[in-house]
């Protein structure tokens, strides 16, 4: 409840400069991952208590996912271990027997990113996903992001914190979605924080025939969480991994160091074909655009984040600050599920809400 305090008092001085909502904002659920247990049990304990939400995001996925990439999906099950590494496989067949799934149906959720990242035929795009990172003059680096998504009522309700064990001792954690074994939001103590941010381009069936094509072991959320997971991978060592490494989908890695450091990576299937560094300014935006493209008008968010953080100002600049400065429309929109704030040189610093913000409705093509 702290970053909520903050927010009240900061956001009332703050308010000859910003407009800042006051949303009602929920904690997100937390639960411990022992990554010692057998993987088809880790998530019994928390997917058991969203069991009974899982048949409407089914069908939520089937209105997302073309018919012919969901019979493709489903078929694989029969022979998972081909086609998705260990161990994910199973960790992937034991939430399905906790949710009363199929395979099929729980490999769908974990592929929804890989196959909703695509060129949606010149559609408006509105109420996607914005990362900052930003420095203050100690050099404490702030990562924070809004995850946004289409079906945002639904995956609220999915929206948990996660700390991820091993020997009783916190590898990294992640707000992520019960039964997702994948994250797209996460951090390591000392090590890495890193967020995704959608990137439409391309067709989908190029999602599709990499995704055969690497055996599926190019999906975007498993290849953060075995960056974030790897205690031998330092911040170079995640940059340079997330710029080459093959990808299902294309998309941008929002990485923040320990330290003042971090990138943007845009990525298309195969590699990065830009790494933004912050290095000339103290922070870094990115929505769901190429940076040195301006961002349509019909999703502008860019802008007006970059107008909030000037108006705070370096000296000013705290994860609070920076909460504020993701609780400005339309930066926060209808379509925000949650926003976390974290600092991997600051350990101890990992927030994360739930958000349901008081604003006119927006028409939200895109997700994440």
């Amino acid at each position: 409840m702290a970053i909520l305090s903050s927010l009240i008092f900061l956001s009332l001085s703050l308010s000859s400069f910003l407009q800042v909502v006051r949303p009602v904002d929920v904690p997100v659920p937390q639960y411990t991952l022992n990554l010692d247990l057998p993987p088809q049990e880790r998530w019994a304990h928390i997917v058991k208590d969203y069991a009974a939400l899982y048949p409407l995001l089914i069908e939520e996925l089937y209105q997302i996912i073309p018919k012919p990439i969901v019979v493709a999906i489903t078929s694989v099950t029969g022979v998972l271990d081909q086609f998705i590494p260990q161990p994910y496989a199973d960790e992937i067949r034991g939430i399905a027997k906790y949710t009363n799934s199929t395979v099929g149906e729980t490999l769908m959720g974990n592929l929804a990113y890989d196959f909703t990242a695509f060129y949606h035929g010149g559609k408006a795009k509105r109420g996607a996903c914005t990362s900052i990172l930003a420095v203050d003059n100690n050099g404490t680096l702030f990562h924070g992001r809004n995850l946004d998504y289409t079906f945002k009522d639904l995956i609220r309700n999915f929206t948990i914190n996660v700390e991820f064990q091993s020997k009783g001792q916190t590898v990294f954690m992640a707000t992520t979605f019960a039964g997702m074994v994948g994250v797209f939001t996460g951090m390591r103590p000392g090590g890495m924080s890193i967020s995704l941010d959608q990137r439409n381009t391309g067709e989908i069936w190029s999602n599709f025939y990499d995704a055969l094509k690497t055996g599926f072991h190019g999906m975007v959320g498993v290849v953060l969480r075995e960056t974030l997971a790897d205690a031998n991978m330092h911040y170079n060592d995640a940059v340079s991994k997330l710029t080459s490494t093959r990808l299902i989908a294309p998309c941008f890695l929002i990485i923040g160091g320990p330290k003042a450091e971090g990138v943007v990576i845009t990525r298309d299937r195969s590699k990065a074909i830009d790494v933004w560094h912050l290095n000339e300014t103290w922070y870094l935006v990115e929505t769901n655009y190429e940076h040195w493209k301006p961002p349509p008008a019909t999703d502008n968010r860019r802008d007006p984040a970059i107008k909030a953080l000037n108006s705070i100002g370096r000296n000013n600049i705290t994860a609070d600050t920076l909460f504020i400065v993701l609780s400005t429309p339309p930066v926060l929109n209808t379509a925000t599920s949650y926003t976390t704030v974290m600092s991997s040189g600051s350990p101890s610093y990992y927030q994360a809400v739930i958000r349901y913000p008081p604003l006119p409705d927006l028409d939200v093509n895109d997700h994440i």
